[in-house]
């Protein structure tokens, strides 16, 4: 397989780049000849990258342009939603997209909300997709989140999701910043919500160990 980057600007030019392998584990997945590759550019910002086998699609948040591309090599890069993560009409600047990007175990699309500040579900399927959300979660104790970023789904139906202040305008400064501190948080399937972790200043990505071990 090749590596496939997306440029948030045009570029005229290959990627100066090269994959750098720490672990032989990685040889069952990436060829050793693969080469990194432009496949789509013009963005805002990318970030959430999702690949859906079942589709042959990937799923990319434009968090500036508050839009989710789509990318499937017959196609290429063609909008897929928009309202990603912004559905309020109180106007809005900076990041006000859906960050992270999943599927949950029934194949449905979940969102960290930007704008909204929440994580949600789109109540649509994957093949018709419109900005209609289910809330998951927007608040823990009566505290408002941040700015939900990542997010990932155990085996048993669980989701960890990381909150930093990034999609705040004016960041930790932002008036209304409801918690002092960035938290990792569990929705549990029955939709409580915990605090895992308030001690890391910037919780960005999460993903699991082997055993399912959340890091």
């Amino acid at each position: 397989m090749n590596i496939s980057v997306l440029f948030a600007q045009p570029t005229k030019k290959e990627p100066d780049g090269k994959i750098e392998k720490l672990s032989k584990e990685l040889d069952a997945i990436i060829n050793h000849d693969a080469k990194v590759e432009v496949i789509a550019d013009g963005f805002g910002w990318v970030e959430g990258p999702l690949w859906i086998e079942s589709k042959r699609m990937l799923l990319v948040s434009d968090v500036l342009n508050n839009t989710v591309y789509k990318w499937t090599p017959e196609k290429g890069k063609e909008v897929y939603l928009e309202h990603s993560g912004h559905t309020g009409t109180q106007p809005r600047t900076e990041e006000l997209g859906s960050n992270g990007l999943t599927l949950n175990h029934k194949g449905q699309l979940l969102l960290c909300q930007h704008g909204d500040r929440r994580v949600a579900l789109m109540n649509a399927s994957l093949d018709d997709p419109k900005a209609e959300y289910i809330t998951l979660a927007n608040e823990y104790k009566g505290k408002k989140f941040d700015s939900p970023n990542d997010l990932i789904v155990k085996s048993n139906g669980d989701i960890y999701f990381t909150d930093p202040p990034y999609g705040l305008e004016k960041g930790v400064n932002n008036p209304s910043k409801a918690a002092p501190y960035q938290g990792v948080y569990k929705i549990s399937k029955n939709g409580e919500v915990a605090l895992l972790v308030d001690s890391i200043s910037r919780p960005n990505g999460i993903a699991f160990f082997p055993g399912e071990k959340a890091y």
